[in-house]
């Protein structure tokens, strides 16, 4: 009985996990509904589009992949002489979603007397790139020499501004960037490459995106706009910086845009798709430097803090609160609603960075470490969390309040003596990096024997780390002048000295007050005009 109630047990759980997978399907061709030569599908999650899964379609385009969650996911197709196209997914309770794509042919030159090729037997370079030769049939040929038994390729100068694979191979391999790479088989060692322009794949039609289930359809093809309308500024904009100063100003039109956008905003009925239209409009916004607040505001006020939308573009959030004309209190307020309810980490962990920095250079020291905190607590493993500690290790560990980094100290006086924070567990303890050779530290040890010698039966320590060039510098100047009978340990003045770093001890002397929990209760450069003495004895009471 008890074997048939975990049998049963058992299918439960797994048809609820099978029950969780949802399958996206589909069909891959040329704008035309034709086949390609080859097309492949990765699913990415944002807003880093690392890979997922990959596959390569079915020879007629067809795909199938598996996804363990709902949310925003971005699938690109790719095919082989056509552009690669972004599909925003947004799945909210469906068990399978259904997609067609077509894709769009590259632009190609009017003369092709320019065509070049580069591979892998000359290492990809542009600059030893082999000339192909016209045929009197119309191809252009090259011969590359190689010791391999096949070579992959590019074409240069057939598409404007880009390079692009061949049009006669063996095979097309496919870069995880969705980048393909033309392959064609050596004979004593050499290769023919043949480049037949009659075979490029030539129509107007753009690229689009359907599916049966209408939501999913349309929040795609929103997706599909805003990036063809960056697509469509860079372009301009590249065209003007190349003109260096011969256009006298940018020229591209963004009224049309913003008063599309408007009108479907204000007629869309459904609310995730009226968010990424006012999400659409915001990156336009910011682009083309459109900086009235009230549109900001109106963005903010249509788009939940809890909306997963914002993790397209996650670090455009910070920016519209910035923009938005509300009050401090009220971009507080509406940042806390965010790394409250929004399910998406990485849409809290950019506005977390954001504000992180904002608050760093505006000279808000305890707010930018509430959020560095934020992010190392609860956003472990993100990019922000990793970029931010990498460049700020422990820079905000020292910090009245927060617990005292782990460190471990071998006695100068007796090697088999050592200090850690366990050991110290329980007792005040004041941390004392100077060095002898230092007329302000030398000028506080007075000051230090005298506190020690009022509090050392009060459960109270010092730890004395010497930053001096040499130990025997130290025991000289405490044989010579002052005794220090505390805790004294040697670290030296090397900058990558990890106890240095650590505690960040920059410049000396620099004191840390410890309380028996192990948290900072103070820090200082000058103890008696800090009043240490006085902290102490309301502390350490008899």
């Amino acid at each position: 009985m008890k074997k048939s109630f975990f049998l049963v047990f058992c299918i439960l759980i797994l048809c609820s996990i099978a029950g969780a997978r949802i399958v996206v399907t589909g069909r891959v061709t040329d704008s035309d509904g034709k086949p390609l030569l080859r097309a492949d599908v990765t699913l990415t999650k944002p807003p880093d589009l690392i890979p997922f899964a990959s596959i390569e379609t079915a020879k007629d385009g067809t795909f199938q992949i598996d996804i363990d969650s709902s949310g925003i996911w971005i699938l690109r197709a790719s095919g082989v002489l056509h552009n690669n196209v972004q599909v925003a997914l947004y799945i909210k309770d469906q068990k399978s979603v259904d997609l067609r794509i077509g894709l769009g042919a590259y632009p190609y030159l009017s003369d092709f007397g320019q065509a070049r090729v580069i591979g892998d037997f000359n290492n990809w370079s542009i600059l030893s790139a082999v000339p192909m030769r016209p045929q009197p049939d119309g191809t252009y040929q090259a011969v590359v020499a190689s010791k391999s038994d096949s070579v992959a390729y590019r074409l240069r100068n057939v598409r404007k501004g880009e390079n692009v694979e061949g049009t006669l191979a063996r095979k097309y391999d496919c870069t995880p960037a969705g980048v393909y790479s033309s392959v064609t088989a050596t004979r004593d060692g050499k290769a023919t490459i043949v480049f037949d322009p009659g075979m490029l794949p030539r129509s107007s039609t753009p690229s689009w995106i359907k599916s049966s289930d209408e939501f999913v359809s349309k929040f795609a093809q929103n997706y599909l706009e805003l990036l063809r309308t960056r697509e469509n500024y860079v372009s301009t904009f590249s065209g003007y910086m190349i003109s260096r100063g011969k256009q006298k100003e940018l020229k591209f039109d963004w009224s049309d845009i913003f008063a599309s956008l408007e009108k479907r905003i204000h007629e869309e009925e459904n609310p995730s798709l009226r968010e990424e239209l006012c999400l659409e409009f915001i990156d336009f916004a910011l682009i083309s430097n459109k900086f009235d607040d009230s549109l900001y505001a109106a963005a903010l006020h249509e788009i939940s803090p809890a909306s997963r939308v914002w993790v397209l573009i996650p670090h455009d959030l910070f920016s519209t609160l910035v923009h938005s004309g509300l009050s401090a209190d009220e971009q507080s307020r509406y940042v806390e609603q965010i790394l409250a309810s929004n399910p998406e980490i990485r849409v809290k962990s950019s506005l977390a960075l954001d504000e992180f920095m904002a608050r760093r250079l505006g000279g808000e020291a305890k707010r930018a470490a509430s959020f560095y905190d934020l992010m190392m607590k609860n956003y472990a493993g993100t990019p922000e969390q990793v970029r931010v500690h990498e460049a700020f290790p422990h820079e905000y560990d020292m910090m009245v309040g927060k617990q005292l980094p782990e460190f471990l100290l071998r006695s100068m006086d007796d090697t088999s003596k050592i200090a850690n924070n366990k050991m110290l567990s329980g007792k005040y303890f004041l941390m004392d990096f100077w060095s002898a050779a230092s007329p302000v530290c030398v000028g506080e040890r007075k000051y230090l024997e005298t506190i020690y010698r009022n509090y050392k039966e009060r459960n109270f320590q010092i730890l004395s780390m010497s930053l001096d060039s040499s130990r025997q510098e130290v025991m000289r100047f405490r044989r010579g002048k002052w005794k220090m009978p505390w805790f004294n340990a040697y670290v030296g003045n090397s900058m990558q000295n990890i106890i240095l770093k650590t505690f960040q001890v920059i410049v000396i002397p620099k004191l840390i007050l410890v309380d028996p929990k192990g948290t900072i209760i103070a820090i200082s450069d000058d103890p008696k005009a800090n009043g240490l003495d006085s902290l102490l004895s309301r502390l350490l009471v008899k």
